[in-house]
């Protein structure tokens, strides 16, 4: 008997251990939620400020490159008029019938000493029209000019033959056609003392063209001010170090939410059934037969179970009951402590 009492206080012992772990290991899991609560709840604000002030700094940016962009279609409106004005049928002697796109975009870019941008090309197809007809007009001039002085008699096909013939030409554009027409019925209108009248209302004779300086609106310091490019660059900088640390929180906040939802109040249940099955196996069983044999009542068993076998293997029952028992409380002790040492 005395055997038996000392058998359940001994797995007593260490199942008071493992009570002990669990009770420990529940106090980890409340303070290890409350402080990944805590922690995403500092994130969800750091978050929320980064979130602020990227898209201020967004929208700052926007402005600027808004500004940007409108200084570079003027600018390139600007140098087109410009080529329009002070190239086109003064350096540029090509008949309209030759001039491809290609060809006007290598003109353009010898005229500017630059390379011809989108801008640039957006506002020559745009105004490819006023160009030609431009041009048409200067060469359509120049060659009545040169080739038949101020002679009012001249016959437009005769005209239109020989220019086709100057410039090698087969057929002639209806820009160019119309610009030979009007040049030969100019020659038709009244002079004041042999001029020509002037029309007051063409804008190229009042108004000279007068060339801007410009980059071909390329972003440079030339165009903006120092200041703003400066101030540009550094919204760039802090815009990218926001989304930078904006992206590592969210990542740790993507984390923190994974381990907390990984916290599983199930752990707690498998504890409490090990200690259950241990106290079961290594003090109820021991306990259970001390009781059985303190009661003093004489139980009549079936013939065919042997009584003295019965005695003889009731130590050794109660002993593997114990010991297995306690070997459960020994393998998730052993088991706690190699958690713990890995965290």
């Amino acid at each position: 008997m005395e055997l038996y009492i000392g058998l359940a206080t001994t797995a007593g012992i260490f199942i008071g251990i493992l009570t002990a772990l669990l009770i420990s290991r529940l106090t980890n899991l409340k303070e290890e939620k409350s402080r990944l609560e805590k922690r995403i709840k500092t994130l969800n604000v750091k978050i929320e400020s980064l979130n602020s002030r990227e898209k201020k700094y967004g929208e700052d940016l926007i402005l600027i490159e808004g500004k940007w962009e409108k200084e570079k279609i003027q600018n390139a409106k600007d140098d087109v008029e410009d080529f329009i004005n002070s190239y086109v049928g003064k350096e540029i002697i090509e008949p309209v019938e030759n001039l491809t796109e290609q060809r006007l975009h290598t003109l353009f870019s010898a005229y500017m000493e630059l390379d011809i941008n989108e801008y640039h090309e957006k506002e020559l197809e745009k105004r490819r029209d006023e160009i030609e007809i431009e041009l048409a007009k200067k060469l359509s001039e120049g060659f009545i000019e040169d080739n038949y002085g101020s002679n009012e008699k001249i016959s437009i096909e005769k005209v239109k033959s020989e220019f086709k013939k100057e410039y090698q030409i087969s057929d002639l554009d209806e820009k160019t056609s119309t610009q030979l027409e009007k040049q030969i019925n100019k020659r038709k209108k009244p002079l004041i003392g042999g001029l020509e009248i002037p029309n007051i209302f063409d804008q190229s004779v009042l108004y000279p063209s007068i060339r801007s300086i410009s980059n071909g609106a390329l972003i440079s310091k030339t165009e903006i001010d120092l200041y703003e490019k400066q101030h540009y660059d550094t919204l760039r900088m802090k815009l990218t170090k926001i989304i930078t640390e904006r992206q590592s929180l969210e990542r740790e906040r993507e984390n923190l939410k994974n381990k907390y939802d990984s916290i599983d109040p199930n752990e707690i249940r498998v504890y409490l059934h090990r200690i259950m099955l241990s106290i079961c196996l290594s003090v109820i069983v021991p306990f259970l037969i001390l009781f059985l044999k303190s009661i003093p009542i004489s139980l009549e068993l079936p013939s065919y179970i042997n009584f003295s076998l019965l005695l003889f293997l009731e130590p050794i029952i109660v002993f593997v009951s114990w010991l297995l028992g306690l070997s459960i409380v020994f393998f998730y002790i052993k088991k706690d402590i190699s958690e713990l040492s890995n965290d």
